[in-house]
This record gives C-alpha cells, structure tokens and sequence, in this order.
C-alpha cells in the first residue's frame, strides 16, 4: 500500500501530526510512505500514484482543499487530519471552522479525522446533513509527542543564542492579530465575522492589540533579567501589526518566528504568557504553568482551554503572578484550576496517553482494506493540470515579481519551506524516540 504525505514545511506543527502516524502505518502495516512537499502538487500526485494521499489539513489553505479535490478526481483514497481542532458551539462558528476553505463544502474525503468526540457532537449538532460514517474520533496526534519526545532545555536553549546570561525565561506566544489590521479582514469578512458571531466582537478583540502591547512593554523593561522569548504565530504575514510591535530591540528579549519547534521553546522556560493560545495546552502536558492577559475583556467567544488559566487584566496583576512564581516556585491561582485542566484536556484533545496516532493509523489501515467507488472526474482533472503549468511557468520566469502575478509569490515561499534533509532528521528523531515508546508499552497492532 503506497501512502503520499503532503506538507506545507519540512518541520513544525503540522510534521508533528502526520509523522507518527505515517511511521506506525510503516512498521506495523508495512506502508510504503513517501512525505513530500505540497509545491506543485498536481504533479506530485500525478508522479508517485499513491493508493491513499494523507494531509495535517484539508481545509486550512486553498492549496490544501485544492490537494483533497484533485486526489478524488483521480480516484485516490483520501484522509484528512486536522490542525486546528478547537472546535466553537455556534452554527456560525462551526461553518467557518469545518469547511474553511473548502467552498463547495462536500466532504471529498473519504476519512476525516476528529481530535474529540465534543467535536463530533457539535457537528451533528449543526451540520446534520455531513456523512458521519466518513468522520472518526482519533485522538489529536499532534499532541502525542509529549509522551515520548525529548525537547530542548533552558541551558541549550540559552547557549544557542548566546544568552546564558539569563537564568529565568518566559514565553510569550502571540495571537494572530495582524490577520485583523491588514486588508486579510476586508477579503475574508465574511469568514471572520461567522467564526467570531459578528463585526462587533472582532472590534472587541482587535481592541486588546495595543494595551497588551503596553503591557508586554512594561513587562519587558521593569524586568531586565528574566529573557522574554516573543514567538509569533506561524501564521504571522505583517509583524508590525502584531502585539510585539517596538518590542524587539530590547536586550531581554529573543525573537522568534519559526525558527525554533514551539515546544522546545515552552520545555526551555519557567513559564507561558499570552493572550489566547492552543500553547497553553501544550504546556500543562509540559508542567508549565500559563497566565493569560486580556486588557479588554469582553464576551467574545472564545476557547475553553482560557478556562484552565488564571486570567490578568492588567501589567499589575501579571507583575504580581510573575514575582509570585520566582519567589514561591508556583501560582496559587493556576494550583485552584488543576481539576478544570483535566477536564479541558478530556474535551480538547480526547486522549493524552500518547496513542492518539496509533488510533488514527489503525483507522487508516481500516480504509486501505475497504473498497471505495472511484469516481474519477477529468474535467476537475483537466483544469488542475492546466493551473499548475500556468503556476510553474510564472515561478520559473520569475512574473510573480510584477504586480499582477503577485499572489504566486506564496507558491515560491512554498518551494523555500520545505527541505528534504530537515525532513528527513524529523523522521529520524520521531523514528528513535517511536520505538522507545511502542517497546516501553508493548505496543503492537
């Protein structure tokens, strides 16, 4: 059985949730497994023939719902994961989130993998018309590698930046707020305004850019010997409309994007801050303590891991939490959620034995022995083909420079993000680390 893996980057958050799915599809159900690139998707596809094609991300780009589409059109068995999978309970907020970018909103695919069974119960809550026989609750596999990865530690960290100044580090992770500040609003309103319920709440969170600004800043200065990491968020395009704006000179403060694995940034330091961020999360299976920091709080909607979080209004109040932690090695109000924690683990994540991956495989295997009928669609077939020439014949004579051609400039990036032998030190890690863990447990079929 020929499996392709395709990904927008060669590491990262959507890596981490294929990977060891497609390494435990190789050793226990003897999977030939081929991980590449996105780029020029259509010939990849075309090249390799796979009997099943498997994304992080069905939904979450055009490039990713246009991958699923021409998949089917050849026939080719399809399974989706997901990387967001934080689901809202509103009808609106539920469209946005499923479908994404998937406009003619049919569920191409013929496995689409849950991170909860909340998530499935608010689907047919309101989007009873889905076929839910196509729809399984694996676990979020993204999450597993807290149970068996190793992950950088403060002094590596430090020493790799020429830091070991420092002895205390927090990290701040961003919230995607130049998606709001630029015209991404404007040509995806309608999206935006669906998710968050309406126009009025966006202007609600938009509104907590600037003082949060002013409290990082403050943060910052009147600490000069905590390292203050920034971590903006993958999806970051404009960096002067984020909350980190004019924060980046300080000597206290490391910058970074996507240059470091956020979990070996939350595993090097004493503690998270941020706005709002799956990172919490993340953190919690880390041990790390998080603070959350909403200068205008308001009733927008947002996800419950903000319950698991004590919750600052003001530079004060997270001053007072910040010398709390170094004085006493602990956050009493943090200590007082730890029930609610589990509780969000539960609904978030579904699992966090570190098996999460193994279900989805086993799931996957499942399909790669069922028959499904073939529909193949050549006209859908035709302009795909027809796109991705136009698409190479741009990059190579290097048109997208003129403003017309602008947009596959993101194709080019593309192209850049993804290497092979970085890759391939991803599989080699996920690979050694797997095999600790199928052999501490026993793990088999």
């Amino acid at each position: 059985m020929k499996l392709l893996s395709l990904e927008w980057t060669s590491k990262g958050r959507d890596i981490d949730i294929t990977e060891p799915v497609l390494y435990f599809l190789e050793k226990f159900y003897n999977f030939t497994v081929i991980r590449e690139s996105i780029y020029q998707f259509e010939f990849k596809i075309l090249k390799y023939k796979p009997d099943i094609l498997l994304i992080a991300n069905g939904v979450g780009a055009p490039n990713n719902f246009n991958i699923v589409k021409f998949a089917k059109s050849l026939g080719i068995k399809v399974v989706t994961l997901i990387s967001e999978g934080d689901y809202v309970d509103n009808p609106q907020g539920i469209e946005a989130f499923f479908w994404g970018w998937n406009k003619d909103k049919i569920l191409y695919e013929d496995l689409h993998l849950e991170w909860s069974t909340k998530n499935v119960n608010i689907l047919k809550k309101y989007l009873k018309h889905l076929n839910f026989n196509k729809i399984k609750v694996s676990g979020a596999t993204g999450f597993d590698k807290y149970k068996f990865l190793s992950f950088m530690d403060k002094n590596t960290l430090l020493d790799k930046y020429n830091l070991k100044s420092f002895q205390k580090v927090i990290l701040i992770a961003a919230w995607g707020f130049d998606n709001y500040f630029t015209d991404y609003l404007e040509k995806n309103k309608q999206e935006i305004v669906k998710r968050f319920g309406s126009l009025e709440i966006v202007e609600k969170i938009k509104s907590n850019r600037d003082p949060l600004n002013e409290i990082y800043k403050k943060l910052i200065e009147n600490n000069p010997d905590i390292l203050f990491i920034l971590k903006y968020h993958p999806g970051t395009v404009d960096k002067n409309e984020t909350e980190f704006k004019g924060l980046l000179s300080y000597k206290n403060v490391l910058v970074i994007h996507r240059e470091e694995n956020i979990f070996d940034l939350i595993n090097a330091s004493d503690l998270l801050v941020a706005f709002e961020s799956t990172t919490a999360l993340e953190a919690w299976l880390l041990n790390k303590m998080s603070v959350l920091v909403t200068p205008n709080f308001g009733d927008f909607e947002r996800s419950i891991i903000s319950q698991g979080s004590p919750i600052t209004k003001t530079y004060e109040e997270l001053q007072k939490y910040i010398d709390e932690f170094y004085q006493t090695n602990k956050i009493e109000d943090f200590l007082k959620l730890s029930d609610r924690r589990k509780e969000i683990i539960k609904n978030i994540i579904e699992f966090d034995d570190g098996k999460n991956h193994i279900r989805a495989a086993n799931y996957i295997a499942e399909l790669a022995n069922n028959e499904i009928t073939k529909n193949k669609n050549f006209k859908i077939l035709l302009t795909f083909i027809i796109k991705a020439i136009f698409r190479g014949f741009i990059i190579r004579t290097k048109l997208y420079k003129l403003k017309y051609f602008k947009k596959f400039s993101q194709d080019l990036w593309i192209k850049n993000q993804f290497d092979f032998k970085e890759r391939r030190k991803i599989y080699e890690l996920y690979k050694e680390n797997l095999e600790k863990f199928y052999n501490k447990f026993g793990i088999e079929i």
